[in-house]
This record gives structure tokens, C-alpha cells and sequence, in this order.
């Protein structure tokens, strides 16, 4: 399912037409990574090479961990939110459904499968499996540097989203931006702050034990879990900084990190140069300009990124060998920006005519909305929240009724993008519509509104609900199962068609007076 324009052929068309900035820099970051391998201005200014390269290039792979946090992330995160009398308590919301991060490690891990394959001939070629400890050099690069040179980034991705999810578990989003902090921090000493502690035997001995299981810090421990935490707090919070704060907040970060980059350079303190301080802030200010670049999301543009990502070393390869055999070496090997532009056509050309093949070779299915159809506006969705929240008092909470599959609209994308926008409560009308939503990621308080059956009260604790009651009777029943039960007590104020009725004040006292229930 695509997390940006989503469509139930023949049923339902979610329109996001928020994230064209994010599809179009991706073809950009892409480049980047090509540039980042192949030093382009190298023989005009290697001055200028290296703070194009090894500086301002490095926001592409923050970007690409970003946008995976960003899309697949929200709603995996604890968060904390207001209760009575303004304390604040961590939602437990047990046995959530991992179906999204599940597909994510799949389709990633089979690409990185597929990667790994597609680039063995050049290993054994390059005699790779002839060095020493091959099977623990083999395991290391595997599980955090790649076996190649660029595919350090799959396993990274992969380990990033994987500790933020088990964290996720114990921690708010807040703890969760300090503790990957605090590892970006780390791993920054034994990156470009390493000559900073190389000198102090007893870091330097800490950080060479790092280095026996991995090469580099900039991995999915120390790098990609910030970057990642960054793109899903931005999701969940929904809110953007205007035009003018992110251009300046942008330049000063950009200026910031050109300085922290050629001062680290000019004494020779790095290690590596992936990891700079001001990555951080410089990430943020440009990922909130490219929100505000909206238009239609596009699709074709996420898969020619990824192929260029995938191929461009191959055609680093190729560019080299044509160029020597037909004695082009001085135009597309020591011109080093024509190479790069050689690099990136021929990476180009093969992103766009894979991307072509792998459309048409799509299952042949008609068109969807040949006949009827809806379409859901999910930026009208969060408008109708924010515009819902400026009438709201400050101490009110709001909450989503998606019963009956959110009437029709789609309950679980709906609910999905309402988390994004920071609800944290929904209402259902039925247990099962309420396992549905637990077991598709929603997390929260979920309050349903009709009867449950007393041998169902099992999963009113297994899935943290809360469950209504609507007089004593059903109030001592559910006191009756001998476990604690989050319950909502309706009240009849002259509808007369639920609740115990509002001057039966003793019945009211006494179900306040139920010990197992959690009112």
C-alpha cells in the first residue's frame, strides 16, 4: 500500500498531494550518492570537491532515513498525553500489529538480498573471499557495512527501524530523541571527531573494540536512528514552520556545517566525514522546506532513486571499462565531473527503462475506476482536525469516531493519518472494530461505544480498550471478570436511548465504587 496516494481499486482513492517535494529531492539526493562515490570536481578544485562531497552531499542519506521514518514510523511510537488533573501517563497499548514494519523489513531485506547478488561477481573479481577472517569479515559487512561499498546503507536502515520499534516499547518519543542524541553523539568520536579521542588511551581503546565489529560507526546503532526518529516526530507533530524560518533556519545550518566540516578537515580530526554535529539541525530546517513544496506525489520518481542507488556503482564500472577500451581515459576518467555526469546518464537511462519494464510487467487489471469510486482528501482531513483543535479549549482532547470503518471512508488509513496529526483517541462501535485498529498499528485509547460480551472481556485487557457500561447491571458483570477494565460510564440525560439514567445518583455511586473497574 502506498503510504502517499493510496488506492483500493474500484473502492477508495486516499488523495496526498502533500509530498511532492520529498519525491522530487529524492532523484537529488540519488545524485548526490553518485557524486559522493565518484569525487567530481576533484580534478578541477579538490578544495571544492571535498566540501561538496564530503560535506554538503552527506544530507542524502539522512534525507532517504528520514522519509522511512517519516512514512513507516508514527505509528509504531509511544507518546505521552494529558489525563485528569493534568499528570501524565505512557499509553501501554499491548500486542500491536506490525504489519507495516514487517513488509518494510521484507521488501528491504529482499532488495538487500537481491543487491548482495547482484554485485558478487564484482566481489569475487575483486578477490573479496580471499582475504583473511573472511566468515567474520563476512558476517560484520552483512549485518552493518554492506558487502559492497554502497550498501552499507540497507543493513543501517534495517537496524535503525528495528532498535527505534523495540525501544518504542519503554520509551516516549521524547526519551527516544535524546537516547539516538546520545548515540549520534558517540558515534560522532569515532567519525569526524575522532581525533578528538584518539589520544585519550581509555576512548580510544573503547572505540577500537567498537571497530572489531564494525568498520565505521556511521551504521544503523549510531547514524540512522536519529534521522530516523527526526522524520516520524515531524509526521506525528503535523506542524510546519513558514517559508521564511525554514530558509533561514536552512542557511544558518547549511553555513554552520560548512564550518564544522573544513575546521574538522584542516586539523585532521576525522576518521570518516559521514557524521557532522550540524547534520542535525540543517536535516530538520531542510526537510520542513521540502513539506511546503506540495503537489502530486510521484511514485516512478522513489523507484528510479532506489535503482540509481542499487546500479550506479555498476556503471562506474562500465563508464571505466568503455572509457578504457576505447581510449576515452582523459575525457571520462581524469575529467572527473564529465565521468560523474557519464555516472549518473547511464545510471539514469537504467533507473528509467528497469522502472518501465517493471510497470509493464505489472498483473494487466482494468482500470479501477471504470465504474464508481471514492476519493478521501486526507489533506482536508488534517485541515478539519487543526480547524476542529483552534475552537477546542487547550485542555481538551480530541477524539476520532471511525466506527463502521470510519463511515465509510477507510478506518485504518484514516485513523493512521490522524495519528500523524497527534489524535490519540479513537471511538469504535464494536469489539472487533476495535481489534482491527490495535492489530493494524493504532495505538491510543480506543473507547467502544456498544455491548461486549462477558467471555470477550479477555481482550478488553489484552488490547488496553476502554469499554462503555451503560448501567449497573453491566457495570457488576464487567466488575465480576476480576481484572482491572478501563470503562467509560454512559450517562441517559433525557435521550432515553442508552446509559443509567442521570437521577439514579446511588446506581452512579455505586459503580464509582466497583473495585475492578478503572473509570
Amino acid at each position: 500500500m502506498d503510504k502517499n496516494n493510496t488506492a483500493c481499486p474500484g473502492q477508495t482513492a486516499y488523495i496526498n498531494k502533500k509530498y511532492a517535494g520529498l519525491d522530487y529531492f529524492r532523484i537529488i539526493a540519488a545524485f548526490f550518492i553518485v557524486a559522493i562515490h565518484t569525487s567530481p570536481l576533484t580534478s578541477l578544485s579538490p578544495g571544492a570537491d571535498f566540501v561538496f562531497t564530503r560535506i554538503i552531499a552527506r544530507v542524502a542519506v539522512p534525507f532517504f532515513f528520514m522519509v522511512t521514518g517519516f512514512f513507516l514510523l508514527p505509528g509504531y511510537l509511544k507518546e505521552t498525553i494529558p489525563s485528569a488533573g493534568d499528570r501524565r501517563f505512557m499509553l501501554k497499548t499491548a500486542d500491536t500489529d506490525t504489519g507495516d514494519l514487517k513488509r518494510f523489513f521484507l521488501k528491504t531485506g529482499k532488495l538487500y538480498g537481491i543487491a548482495v547478488l547482484l554485485y558478487l561477481p564484482v566481489n569475487i573479481y575483486s578477490g573479496y573471499f580471499t582475504r583473511d577472517n573472511i566468515i567474520l569479515k563476512l558476517f560484520k559487512d552483512i549485518l552493518f557495512q554492506g558487502t559492497f561499498y554502497h550498501l552499507w546503507y540497507l543493513p543501517a536502515v534495517i537496524t535503525g527501524a528495528g532498535i527505534i520499534y523495540l525501544l518504542s516499547g519503554k520509551l516516549n518519543m521524547k526519551s527516544l530523541a535524546i537516547l539516538t542524541g546520545v548515540f549520534y553523539i558517540l558515534g560522532l568520536f569515532g567519525d569526524s571527531y575522532y581525533g578528538l579521542i584518539k589520544e585519550i588511551p581509555l576512548l580510544k581503546s573503547g572505540y577500537d573494540i567498537l571497530f572489531s565489529f564494525f568498520d565505521y560507526s556511521r551504521n544503523g546503532i549510531f547514524y540512522a536512528p536519529v534521522f530516523l526518529i527526526m522524520g516520524a516526530a515531524l509526521a506525528r507533530s503535523g506542524r510546519k514552520l513558514q517559508w521564511n524560518s525554514c530558509i533561514t533556519g536552512f542557511l544558518l545550518s547549511t553555513i554552520l556545517l560548512l564550518t564544522e566540516g573544513l575546521v574538522l578537515h584542516h586539523y585532521a580530526l576525522p576518521r570518516h566525514d559521514s557524521m557532522y554535529l550540524f547534520l542535525i539541525p540543517c536535516m530538520y530546517f531542510l526537510f520542513q522546506l521540502l513539506l511546503l513544496w506540495q503537489g502530486k506525489s510521484r511514485k516512478s520518481l522513489r523507484t528510479i532513486s532506489m535503482i540509481i542507488y542499487i546500479i550506479h556503482p555498476f556503471n562506474i564500472i562500465l563508464v571505466r571499462g568503455f572509457a578504457k577500451f576505447s581510449g576515452l581515459q582523459q575525457v571520462l576518467i581524469e575529467n572527473s565531473l564529465l565521468h560523474y555526469l557519464a555516472v549518473c546518464i547511464t545510471s539514469l537511462a537504467f533507473a528509467v527503462f528497469a522502472g518501465y519494464l517493471f510497470r509493464i510487467g505489472k498483473k494487466d487489471i482494468p482500470y479501477p475506476k471504470g465504474r464508481a469510486w471514492i476519493e478521501i482528501n486526507l489533506n482536508h482531513l488534517r485541515h478539519n482536525v487543526k480547524e476542529l483543535r483552534s475552537v477546542l479549549p487547550k485542555d481538551c482532547t480530541l477524539m476520532a469516531v471511525v466506527k463502521a470503518n470510519a463511515y465509510g471512508h477507510g478506518d485504518i488509513r484514516v485513523s493512521k493519518e490522524l495519528m500523524k496529526t497527534g489524535v490519540s483517541s479513537f471511538g469504535v462501535a464494536t469489539l472487533p472494530e476495535g481489534i482491527k485498529l490495535r492489530r493494524n498499528g493504532i495505538k491510543g485509547e480506543i473507547l467502544i461505544f456498544g455491548y461486549t460480551h462477558p467471555r470477550d472481556f479477555k481482550y478488553l485487557v489484552k488490547y488496553h480498550f476502554i469499554q462503555t457500561v451503560v448501567d449497573l447491571e453491566y457495570a457488576q458483570i464487567v466488575n465480576g471478570y476480576g481484572k482491572k477494565i478501563r470503562v467509560h460510564i454512559k450517562i441517559d440525560t433525557g435521550m432515553h436511548r442508552l446509559g443509567e439514567y442521570y437521577s439514579h445518583a446511588a446506581n452512579l455511586e455505586t459503580i464509582f465504587r466497583l473495585e475492578n473497574l478503572v473509570i
